[in-house]
């Protein structure tokens, strides 16, 4: 498909790319979206494109990892711990912490290809959505 450039929001670019693709059928999943953005998407994409609800189909997909996939998570997390390891280090009083989140961003782009450093940030973000509470941040 390529590139397709942002301009008017989320939404409309890929009801443009729906549209220009001209996929008349897109499976969404309502537990995903909120209903402002559904219709956003919707009205972008056009009267052409019907909406089928499947929900849980993400999360389904996502459950299951093959060996490749589990392999890269491990090398993630190894880095993240590191990374994160380190930046516990700068923590003190007056510190904010979108310092502390840009250091962990440089370090982890520092430290990591590109490839593999959007797996891993990806990685964080999911950690950050979905807290392992009472858990350790080093063995």
């Amino acid at each position: 498909m390529g590139v397709v450039e942002q301009k008017d929001g989320l939404f409309r670019a890929c009801g443009d790319l729906l549209r220009s693709a001209h996929r008349t059928r897109v499976g969404f999943d309502a537990n995903q979206l909120t209903v402002q953005q559904s219709q956003l998407l919707k009205k972008a994409a056009g009267r052409e494109t019907r909406f089928v609800a499947v929900t849980g189909m993400v999360q389904r997909l996502r459950a299951r990892k093959d060996a490749g996939e589990l392999a890269q998570m491990r090398k993630a997390a190894v880095l993240a711990s590191a990374v994160v390891e380190s930046a516990i280090k700068l923590l003190k009083p007056g510190v904010r912490e979108f310092e502390i989140a840009a250091e962990i961003e440089y370090r982890m782009r520092r430290e990591e290809p590109r490839e593999r450093r959007l797996k891993a940030s990806s990685h964080l973000e999911h950690a950050r959505r979905f807290p392992m509470r009472g858990l350790p941040l080093s063995a």
